[in-house]
């Protein structure tokens, strides 16, 4: 009986290390952090995706080179799912399986890429340099949007958007020589213009003033002749007075 009092001293101090140990273990897993917390840049084989600010992404070759932008659509624990709309392609950075899987206009996704490496905020890393748009894009609120086509007699101003140049206006999103849109618009012959368009012109009567006249007569009353019954009712119908 002595023996056993002397061992619980002993008995009692493993007890406690258990308990501790148990409480050590539940704070780390309940402290862990997911997969996909923290998360600033993502490396494949050829390249990376990498967080360029905002709701910003940036997929870049191995040099350096930009190659194409991102919008950060949702994280979860496991990806994150970027979406490129000038192209409809989403791209997910599946950190927990390193996986980088991709779809086109919503179709199945499959797998493009395996995740080699993954920094998160507060590695080490320097603070991102500022954003710097490539051809054919332009920063607004923090994000690489794409330039649209000023097209012909227009030039795009420093902020990137479009205005027409000097002896032009803008007429139907296209930039128009104000003579141009102010000269009435003429007919050839035969014709006449109605409701801002060229017709065949008619008489008092509405009916067509010589359709036989119409350019595509001569081949239809042609082929007409040879037995083409096709061509004898185009024939009948746009070149005959009704």
């Amino acid at each position: 009986m002595p023996r056993v009092l002397n061992l619980l001293p002993l008995l009692l101090l493993i007890l406690i290390c258990l308990v501790i140990a148990q409480i050590i273990l539940f704070t780390s897993s309940a402290s862990a952090k997911s997969p996909t917390e923290g998360v600033t840049k993502v490396f494949f084989e050829n390249g990376s995706y990498e967080h360029s600010g905002g709701i910003s992404w940036v997929e870049k070759r191995a040099n350096g080179k930009i190659a194409f932008y991102f919008e950060e659509q949702n994280r979860t624990e496991t990806a994150i799912l970027l979406f490129d709309p000038t192209r409809s392609v989403h791209i997910s950075l599946i950190i927990a399986d390193n996986d980088i899987v991709y779809s086109h206009k919503g179709e199945q996704f499959r797998k493009l890429y395996t995740i080699t490496r993954v920094i998160r905020s507060g590695q080490g890393q320097q603070a991102a340099p500022p954003l710097k748009c490539g051809k054919n894009y332009k920063l607004v609120g923090g994000n690489c949007v794409l330039r649209q086509n000023c097209g012909p007699n227009a030039f795009r101003n420093v902020e990137g958007d479009c205005h027409c140049r000097k002896g032009y206006r803008q007429v139907n999103g296209r930039c128009l020589a104000k003579k141009q849109i102010n000269k009435p618009k003429r007919c050839g012959k035969n014709h006449e213009l109605r409701n801002g368009k060229c017709v065949w012109k008619t008489d008092k009567n509405g009916f067509e003033i010589s359709p036989w006249l119409k350019p595509q007569c001569k081949g239809l009353e042609k082929a007409c002749s040879q037995g083409n019954g096709t061509a004898c009712r185009k024939y009948e119908e746009q070149c005959q007075v009704n």
